[in-house]
């Protein structure tokens, strides 16, 4: 399976996921749970630090800087999605 993010990628945690749900891998049988104690990071962008390989031969998990918190989750790609950076609005508005 190719990965969809590299580390020192910016994602968001997708706002809506349910704790206590397990999220599928490309409709597959493989899954990665999703905590209820995961649901406070939702919404919220975060930097991949870590790549871990899945219980599931061929998929990848992530592993954001949450703070303290940083080595207890794991998120699926399905979990994530890529946030827009900054820098490049920046420079396109220096050059207006």
């Amino acid at each position: 399976m190719q990965e969809k993010y590299k580390i020192g990628d910016i994602v968001r945690v997708r706002s809506g996921l349910k704790g206590g749900t397990k999220y599928y891998y490309d409709h597959t049988d493989a899954f990665l749970f999703f905590n209820i104690d995961m649901q406070k990071f939702c919404g919220h962008a975060y930097k991949i630090i870590d790549k871990v390989s899945s219980f599931y031969p061929g998929y990848i998990n992530y592993r954001l800087a949450l703070g303290d918190e940083t080595c207890e989750w794991v998120f699926s790609d399905i979990m994530l999605e890529p946030v827009q950076c900054l820098g490049g609005l920046i420079c396109k508005r220096k050059k207006n």
